[in-house]
């Protein structure tokens, strides 16, 4: 997949806007975090967004991540969480 997405940037000659969703339970590791973060700079994209989950999700392994990464310390429902930049 990540060898297809490259292929994809390197080719594609519009704008491309990278979205990833950071999830928790479980929530990722620094080693999640750090692979992540060396596939994103291997591409040539013109945005990136980092997201978790801000709405009530349909899946209950969907949590938000909390201000410090972790799943158990997100915030509920209806509340709004920390933020924390990976990159």
């Amino acid at each position: 997949m990540a060898a297809g997405l490259r292929d994809f940037c390197r080719e594609f000659n519009g704008q491309i806007w990278l979205e990833i969703l950071l999830v928790g339970k479980p929530a990722p590791t620094p080693e999640d975090v750090r692979k992540l973060k060396e596939l994103v700079k291997g591409l040539a994209v013109d945005k990136i967004q980092l997201n978790t989950v801000d709405r009530p999700p349909a899946e209950r392994f969907a949590m938000p991540l909390g201000p410090d990464g972790n799943a158990e310390n997100s915030a509920r429902p209806g509340q709004k969480g920390g933020d924390r930049c990976f990159f």
